[in-house]
């Protein structure tokens, strides 16, 4: 049986876009008799939580909820803007290279603990949080277990992801090379990332694993009409244009496809 450390910081029950493929992934690996472990966060608020998410997979992996000194953790900034502050009373100064930089000690002492009692085969990180990474690269390093890097999202882009200044640029651009350099191989979502990366790292092994959709989740609580309804489930950031989709269907309508 292959053993495999999960290091990824959104999981359920913390719901919204960046958790289903974390545990989709989980359920169905564990359907090929993969032994999983998670090493995920245990914020004290979040955006949204999603509980059923949760029900599909927590008798199938070893979950360890581990706290951190990010806003997530910390109930008196739940009202500050996460962009304003971080728990530890710092900026996007030393977010480095990013909010979730607080995960890092707490995870890395769990880490080593569950490494020396627990024999893996792989350890898997999702990403972002882009911190995320150097965790996995430093339990690597300390185990010799081999990582493998997915990315949801590109570490570096000026619309999602806006540096703090351009030394943060700098930082962010090293981080990502030496985790990528020392990782195994990458995973990503979509083409776009892939051929990104490729152009950024062309010695290493990239696969695409598309987001897809899980068939299970269509077999109950499904109400069927003749209206076909189209759900966008992510950020609408600045950029994104949603006017293209509303013309590309109502091209196929006419069109009667």
């Amino acid at each position: 049986m292959n053993k495999l450390l999960f290091v990824t910081y959104f999981f359920p029950p913390l719901g919204m876009g960046g958790v289903q493929r974390q545990a989709k992934i989980c359920k169905y690996l564990s359907l090929f008799n993969w032994d999983i472990c998670v090493l995920t966060s245990k914020p004290k608020w979040f955006y949204n939580y999603d509980h059923s998410l949760l029900d599909e997979v927590k008798n199938k992996v070893d979950i360890k909820n581990i706290g951190s000194y990010d806003h997530f953790h910390n109930k008196n900034l739940k009202k500050i803007k996460k962009e304003k502050m971080t728990s530890l009373g710092g900026s996007n100064i030393f977010a480095i290279p990013d909010m979730n930089i607080g995960w890092y000690p707490n995870v890395i002492k769990e880490g080593k603990k569950l490494l020396k009692s627990k024999k893996f085969n792989f350890i898997l990180v999702s990403i972002p949080p882009f911190s995320s990474s150097l965790i996995a690269r430093r339990l690597s390093l300390f185990s010799g277990v081999p990582y493998i890097i997915d990315y949801r999202d590109p570490w570096i882009d000026k619309k999602l992801f806006p540096s703090f200044s351009s030394l943060h640029l700098k930082w962010n651009k090293y981080l990502e090379k030496r985790a990528v350099n020392d990782s195994l191989f990458l995973t990503t979502i979509n083409s776009r990332i892939k051929k990104n990366l490729q152009i950024k790292f062309p010695q290493k092994r990239i696969y695409i694993l598309n987001q897809g959709y899980d068939a299970e989740d269509f077999e109950k609580n499904v109400i069927k009409n003749k209206k076909f309804t189209i759900c966008y489930i992510g950020s609408l950031l600045r950029g994104r244009r949603p006017d293209v989709l509303i013309k590309a269907v109502k091209k196929l309508k006419v069109e009667k496809k």
